[in-house]
């Protein structure tokens, strides 16, 4: 639609879409026969497989566009999770959203047994543990969960995991093996009638239907069916409350891994309203706050306002914030392995090791809400040693928030600063004075005097530069002396990408091409590099093209060359390069 666009954006539209166009065309006669390379960005968008596509013959499509068309079309059904405690009625709503939707519904105790059943390896090793009268760890469970999710019933229709995850270690499982999921169901019922529809179960063991004494009774005149049916032993009153304390153990947890694709419903009503509800949450379509999923890290001296700002830049963006010394904490507090390797430095007296503080941030970031909304690191790195290990984590930001403030305001910040013991709050003598009734119990922490805060600002300096230098190419350093909604509003424009990184050694912006200078370069350089690119492609027909190209690409840049060997090079034959073209 070119006469949608303003006059003068035209030009760049369709130079762009040109250039898109032309790297379709080139992605589908290199003939991408296992997705391999397409994993990645699947697995950014929540795929839990990517989608695969076999050529005849493993080469090069007979009709490229129909390949490409196939390609864009590839869908996916919707990816469901259900959650609530035994007797929430799980069951019923399963019911009525595979007849809606058409989900395949999968529970982690049918998908064991098929298991056990096929005599497949995961079922042999989950086997092995039932026999010793052991539980089968999670990494087995995980694989029988992703394993059935990949056949290809679950990948067109979608699928619908019945009660799974139930335990944080699960609901992180899911994460690093990329099960993820769209929606996430939690019904919510008290204690009182989840004992009560408990008690009353009643379940036929050769049809294995599950009846209800009060809500849902098997017909009286089946004298077969009522001398048959048993009371399961973990149906009482004693063991359902045994059970319903350890689903709230840790329904907590698991629900946070999901919180921003859940929603809560009232199992208490009619199960029909619950599914009406239910169904028109599926259907719903998510929104976001920002037009891409940012990764931030926000640095800056003590006292410089970085607190502040990380509460502005979660409510404007929705990231997970995330502090080191919390998570470290958190890890220490639940005797993780990572949490008790930390905790016998500590019991020594010794610092914490960066690749241990790196691996506990890159472990939060395996989380599903951090994937799919981003996250912010507070104050972390802050050394050239963090800095690597970061790196070498493959933990990347988009954006570099550094807060600029004076030594002098940054020292007169701090030692008006007090704690609240009891509430954890911190306010300050002159800026936040504490209100009536607090002010006596406040405390100065050791680590706010001036003795104490000019240490803390001199080491912050010496390791300032290495930080700085490290993302100059993403780092914006903001006036950090102004009322906190100016700061918030530049740091939000310089995240959403309105304000470029203002770092020494950031090469100024060039201004933007008019239209017709956009396409003369497309048309002269662009289009001649992909088509040279594809031609080189075809003739040399390597065993991976993907990477193939990817070498060729960087190699042979026409903006940036790595060796300038055209004093080498012999003339160019005219018609070899229109063969080339050919």
């Amino acid at each position: 639609g070119e006469s949608d666009f303003p006059s003068e954006k035209r030009g760049f539209v369709m130079a762009y879409a040109r250039v898109a166009f032309a790297v379709l065309v080139l992605v589908a006669l290199a003939g991408v026969s296992d997705a391999s390379a397409a994993r990645p960005v699947l697995l950014r968008q929540g795929r839990s497989e990517p989608a695969t596509l076999r050529l005849r013959g493993g080469g090069v499509p007979f009709n490229p566009m129909t390949f490409v068309k196939k390609c864009l079309g590839q869908t996916t059904g919707p990816r469901i999770i259900i959650a609530g405690a035994p007797a929430s009625g799980k069951g019923t709503q399963c019911e009525f959203i595979t007849k809606q939707f058409g989900v395949v519904h999968i529970s982690t105790g049918d998908a064991l047994r098929e298991q056990v059943r096929e005599g497949t390896e995961l079922g042999k090793m989950a086997e092995g543990y039932m026999s010793k009268g052991e539980l089968v760890p999670d990494s087995v469970i995980i694989g029988i969960v992703k394993a059935r999710l990949a056949k290809p019933d679950c990948r067109s229709k979608g699928w619908l995991l019945d009660g799974f995850p139930r335990t944080k270690g699960q609901a992180e499982a899911m994460v690093r093996a990329g099960i993820a999921a769209d929606k996430c169901i939690f019904l919510q019922v008290p204690d009182s009638v989840l004992i009560e529809r408990c008690e009353g179960r009643r379940t036929d063991p050769e049809t294995g239907k599950i009846y209800h004494l009060k809500f849902n009774p098997p017909p009286e005149d089946d004298e077969a069916l009522m001398a048959r049916l048993v009371h399961r032993s973990d149906d009482t009153a004693e063991a359902m409350g045994k059970r319903i304390g350890m689903y709230k153990d840790n329904v907590g947890s698991v629900i946070g891994n999901y919180e921003h694709i859940c929603q809560k419903f009232d199992g208490q009503l009619d199960k029909q309203a619950i599914a009406d509800t239910i169904a028109a949450f599926l259907e719903s379509v998510p929104t976001g706050k920002a037009a891409f999923i940012p990764r931030v890290i926000i640095a800056g001296a003590p006292a410089s306002g970085k607190g502040t700002q990380c509460e502005g830049i979660v409510e404007d963006f929705g990231l997970v914030h995330i502090s080191t010394g919390d998570e470290l904490r958190m890890h220490v507090r639940q005797g993780t392995p990572l949490g008790l390797q930390a905790k016998g430095y500590m019991d020594s007296g010794g610092l914490v090791p960066d690749s241990l503080i790196t691996a506990i941030v890159k472990e939060r970031m395996l989380h599903q809400d951090v994937v799919e909304k981003g996250w912010l690191l507070d104050g972390f790195p802050r050394t050239a040693g963090q800095v690597q290990a970061l790196s070498e984590a493959e933990v990347h930001p988009d954006r570099v928030v550094l807060l600029d403030v004076p030594d002098e305001i940054l020292v007169e910040r701090c030692t008006g600063r007090r704690l609240d013991p009891v509430t954890g709050a911190i306010y300050h003598i002159v800026h936040n004075p504490p209100p009536e009734g607090v002010a006596d119990r406040l405390v100065q922490r050791s680590d706010d005097t001036a003795e104490a805060m000019s240490k803390r600002i001199a080491t912050y300096h010496e390791n300032l530069g290495a930080i700085t230098t490290y993302y100059q190419t993403k780092c914006r350093r903001i006036n950090g002396v102004r009322a906190p909604k100016a700061i918030r509003e530049e740091v939000k424009a310089f995240i959403e990408g309105s304000l470029p990184p203002t770092m020494s050694g950031v090469p100024p912006r060039r201004a933007m091409p008019k239209p017709e200078e956009a396409m003369a370069f497309v048309e002269t350089t662009m289009m001649p590099f992909i088509v040279k690119g594809c031609a080189a492609l075809c003739k040399t027909k390597p065993d991976k093209p993907l990477e193939y190209l990817a070498h060729w690409m960087i190699e042979n840049n026409p903006n940036k060359p790595l060796v300038d060997n055209t004093a080498d090079q012999a003339p160019v034959n005219k018609n070899d390069v229109n063969e080339e073209r050919a």
